[in-house]
């Protein structure tokens, strides 16, 4: 089959498929665009049906406004105006008000009046048990909050749905509170339902939630695109199409189903627009496809098959200076120029060929790392220099000789499995392995393998990458580790030593403290002059210093001798330490802080300063958030605070009033793990201390 066939089928099994994709696409799109135009303009007439019965619910709304607002109601419902029944509510106002239903209660929720009205007969009837008792004030309609407010909507009666309006009797004025509400109704019947069709749609109808005549799967679906659109679009059949929307009563119940059904005019016009498109694309495709074929033939089969005939030619002679002629200025004629460039080429092409090859082979054999290569009966195919030269031969013995005599025998048994051929799937997982010079010495090296094709034959490359240096400067680093471990031990007995010493120094020069103040006591005894009392009174004094200074000690010679830990931040927090008269406040993040075991001792420190120092603290609050770069943790109160000059003291050993070394120790704890303290609150507003965690010192965890 020539080329002209074959593009004769392609062409004409590509234009079917085109043509019923297109007609696929073209009705899908027409089709779905028309209906749901057709099912916006349903939409439309549903809100517009929706909106009228909202328009007459806020037309009696008018009405009930201009009865609640009255003087003459409010004394009515405090039966103070016996006339304003005969003068208002006779059965004309009824007709006139177009209302079933008018009823009057004061505050309470009694009946006051309850009038009912049949606009078909012109009479008065009986008014719904519902407003012939006391309306319970959770009742909607009993809405008083606002004197303003009417409240509107749908409840459903025995006798049927009705429209009702409440409005709260007040003043003309609108002054005082409210003294009852005026209720206005009209019924949803056939007659006001037919109504409504005049002024909206014939095709309107209002079904209850529970009517037999709808599915519980069309009551379920329209449940479900409630809060969707303004309704449930169904199609019923080719012809007709239904909207349908749910109407809910005061109590917020489900109790109407509003149903509007339409020709569908739009579809079928779809449908004839769809068709004429169809027409008109197939009629211009088979005019397309014939002048497609008929040019095709003429300009472009015809010089391809000249083209085609001329490299033939080139090909059979042999003769690559030959080239191939084809008239015009167009891609065919680019081809033919490219046929020729192509025939230029491939002595170059055959030339750069050998020069690449060259190249490459410099590289490998120039590369530091060692390389072998080796065949399927293990013996070695190639080696380059850098493997010759650390194994102290050359390449000529070696070639042809097993790869094993190189690799140590401790080696030979895993690194034989390794290559074994069943067990060998093309790339070797790298290995440590130690190989063998001419003379003895060993090498370690890392060894990757991959399968390779090796002058037209199957074959294994091995880079060994020599790591020797690398493990002699690992063994000394361990050897470096194990000396440092014996530092570091005799390091800590020393310091246990020291911390023994120090705390039986310490011991023996509070005992000698306690003998002086007992002398000092004594002398005070039986001293009687002035001056001397002075005296005793500074000495006593220093000794009491000096005694703080002794009790410190006990606690700093504790700080950095323990390794940091992770510490929860909130079970640091002595918030069960507090004062019954101080509020804490906490407002932390589940965060873990990376801190001496003494970090507990900050927030105590801070809690001392709050009290000491604020006079009248009475909340303190702890919160943290994060920045850029770390977490902030911040202690403020609401006390004295801390003036300006003092700010940039506060931290240093012996500042302060008590024993000076508060603070000074929090600043000591937090150092240990690159945590830093300052105050930044205002004078006369309480204290803020920031502390600020670095990153890598602070972690979020989730509490399980």
């Amino acid at each position: 089959m020539d080329v002209q066939k074959i593009s004769i089928g392609l062409f004409v099994a590509i234009l079917s498929i085109f043509l019923i994709l297109v007609s696929i696409f073209f009705s899908s799109v027409i089709l779905t665009s028309y209906a749901d135009l057709e099912k916006q303009y349903l939409e439309k007439d549903l809100l517009q049906t929706i909106n009228k019965l909202n328009d007459e619910l806020l037309n009696m709304a008018s009405t009930a406004s201009d009865w609640g607002p009255w003087d003459d109601t409010v004394h009515y419902v405090q039966g103070n105006d016996p006339q304003y029944k005969t003068s208002n509510l006779q059965p004309v106002t009824f007709e006139n008000l177009n209302l079933n239903l008018i009823v009057f209660t004061n505050k309470t929720g009694d009946i006051v009046y309850a009038g009912a009205y049949d606009l078909q007969s012109d009479e008065m009837v009986s008014p719904p048990l519902l407003f012939s008792n006391r309306i319970d004030n959770t009742n909607p309609l009993m809405n008083m909050s606002d004197i303003y407010t009417v409240t509107k909507g749908i409840i459903m009666l025995p006798e049927g749905p009705l429209l009702v309006v409440s409005q709260p009797i007040v003043y003309s004025d609108y002054s005082g509170t409210a003294q009852g509400v005026v209720i206005m109704g009209r019924y949803l019947n056939i007659e006001e339902i037919s109504r409504l069709r005049n002024l909206t749609r014939p095709s309107l109808i209002f079904k209850q939630i529970d009517d037999p005549s709808l599915s519980k799967e069309l009551v379920s679906t329209i449940r479900k695109h409630r809060n969707q659109s303004i309704g449930f679009i169904q199609v019923q059949n080719e012809d007709l199409i239904s909207g349908y929307s749910l109407l809910y009563d005061i109590y917020g119940k489900e109790i109407l189903v509003l149903q509007i059904t339409e020709p569908r005019n739009i579809y079928h016009q779809g449908l004839n627009t769809t068709i004429q498109v169809l027409i008109i694309i197939f009629v211009g495709s088979l005019f397309l496809a014939l002048s497609y074929l008929i040019l095709k033939n003429q300009i472009v089969l015809k010089r391809i098959r000249s083209i085609a005939f001329q490299v033939s030619e080139i090909g059979q002679s042999g003769i690559t200076t030959d080239r191939v002629f084809i008239s015009g200025n167009d891609e065919l004629s680019k081809l033919a120029e490219e046929i020729n460039g192509m025939l230029d080429t491939i002595q170059k092409t055959q030339s750069k060929l050998l020069n690449s090859e060259k190249q490459f082979r410099d590289l490998v054999e120039n590369l530091p790392d060692y390389i072998i290569v080796y065949g399927l009966n293990k013996e070695i195919l190639y080696i380059n220099p850098a493997t010759t030269h650390v194994l102290g031969q050359n390449a000529e013995s070696m070639i042809g000789k097993p790869v094993f005599q190189l690799i140590s025998e401790e080696s030979r048994d895993i690194i034989y499995h390794l290559f074994s051929d069943e067990n060998n799937s093309g790339v070797f997982p790298v290995y440590e392995i130690d190989i063998l010079t001419q003379d003895g010495i060993r090498k370690t090296v890392i060894m990757k393998g991959r399968k390779i094709q090796f002058n037209n034959q199957s074959a294994t490359l091995l880079l060994l990458i020599d790591i020797t240096e690398r493990k002699e400067y690992e063994k000394e680093r361990e050897h470096h580790a194990q000396e440092l471990k014996l530092y570091s031990s005799n390091l800590h007995r020393i310091s246990r030593q020291l911390s023994l010493l120090t705390s039986i120094t310490r011991h023996d020069i509070l005992n000698k403290i306690s003998i002086i103040y007992g002398y000092l006591d004594l002398i005070e005894i039986d001293n009687t002059d002035p001056l001397m009392s002075e005296y005793l009174s500074k000495m006593k004094s220093t000794t009491k210093e000096i005694q703080n200074q002794i009790e410190f000690t006990r606690v700093y010679e504790d700080l950095g001798t323990q390794e940091p830990q992770w510490i929860e931040l909130d079970s640091v927090i002595p918030c069960a330490s507090f004062p019954p008269s101080i509020l804490c406040t906490i407002h932390i993040q589940d965060v873990l802080i990376y801190a001496d075991p003494m970090f507990g001792k900050v927030f105590h420190n801070l809690l001392d300063n709050s009290i000491r120092h604020g006079h009248h603290v009475t909340e303190i609050k702890i919160s943290t958030y994060e920045t850029e770069s770390g977490l902030v943790i911040v202690w403020e109160d609401n006390g004295v605070g801390i003036s300006l000059d003092e700010k940039s003291r506060i931290f240093d050993r012996g500042f302060g009033k008590h024993t000076g070394f508060g603070m000074f120790l929090v600043k000591e704890i937090l150092n240990l793990t690159r945590i830093t303290i300052r105050e930044t609150g205002e004078p006369g507003s309480g204290v803020r201390f920031e502390m600020f965690v670095p990153g890598g010192v602070y972690q979020f965890h989730s509490r399980t």
